[in-house]
């Protein structure tokens, strides 16, 4: 299956725990503490550590200086890092995802599965086509579909993507997975499903469908293969699929349901004669 390995600059908002200065700067703020010789004294520090810890704190959104007295007070946002004592800044990153090119979205495809497009032939795979030809733009890298895939790797995810800054094609790149065909004989019809990491993608059913892959792949219905033959006395004895679905017709008329020892009915005690008989099979 095709994919884009691309980087994505993203501006983020990081939760991360607060440094332990930091964090009593902002509880003692919390109790009234209102200027760096307040908080330097209850620590027992120099004045200066604490005026950096908390010109930090000002410019990251926790404090604020009083226009009256010039003194410090939590925002809004102090408060509620106080009550969680987990710290939130925002952050310029590059983060490394994998682009799916036959459901045009991002995907968590382990990046060590994924093959290039010579290996893939040399493995004898077959190269499904993708749902566009055009490279992988920043409107197809949202925030939103990126906070999704961090959820589902972690639950709850340190970093909140706000917006992409831009998105720069790393390579292309061949993800294996399961093509099942389905094919219909008898309505000359051909359907396709995939089987990504062991579980069914109807997303990608759907994409095939849409990119017409049937045709692209050149997958048509062939004569059924011949039927193995058995011995030639098995041959003698043995009762074809037709000819069983007419016994069992004839003998469900004929016989009635025998209770076995343990109570359950076997309807059809005449078929038991019969050592070779096809079976239908899907």
């Amino acid at each position: 299956m095709p994919v884009t390995v691309v980087t994505a600059d993203v501006v983020a908002q990081e939760r991360k725990k607060l440094p332990l200065l930091d964090e009593f700067i902002l509880r003692f703020a919390a109790e009234g503490a209102a200027s760096n010789s307040d908080l330097a004294g209850i620590l027992g520090l120099h004045e200066d550590q604490v005026s950096t810890a908390v010109a930090n704190q000002v410019v990251i959104g926790n404090l604020q200086y009083r226009e009256r007295d010039q003194g410090l007070s939590l925002t809004l946002q102090g408060r509620e890092t106080v009550r969680t004592l987990v710290a939130v800044q925002p952050v310029l990153r590059p983060l490394p995802l994998v682009f799916d090119r036959l459901t045009w979205s991002i995907v968590d495809y382990p990046k060590a599965m994924l093959k290039t497009k010579q290996q893939a032939i040399e493995d004898g795979m077959i190269l499904l086509p993708a749902a566009r030809s055009a490279r992988v733009e920043l409107p197809d890298v949202t925030p939103a579909g990126i906070n999704s895939l961090l959820a589902r790797r972690s639950g709850k995810p340190s970093v909140e993507v706000l917006r992409v800054r831009a998105v720069n094609r790393t390579s292309y790149r061949y993800m294996p997975v399961k093509l099942l065909v389905y094919g219909d004989a008898a309505r000359d019809d051909v359907q396709l499903a995939v089987c990504v990491d062991s579980d069914l993608s109807p997303s990608h059913d759907a994409a095939l469908q849409r990119v017409n892959a049937v045709e692209s792949l050149k997958i048509s219905i062939g004569p059924a293969a011949e039927r193995p033959v058995l011995r030639a006395d098995l041959e003698d004895i043995r009762m074809d699929s037709s000819e069983v679905a007419q016994h069992l017709t004839q003998a469900s008329s004929q016989a009635l349901p025998v209770l076995e020892a343990n109570g359950v009915a076997d309807p059809i005690p005449s078929l038991h004669t019969v050592p070779v008989r096809s079976l239908s099979v899907f």
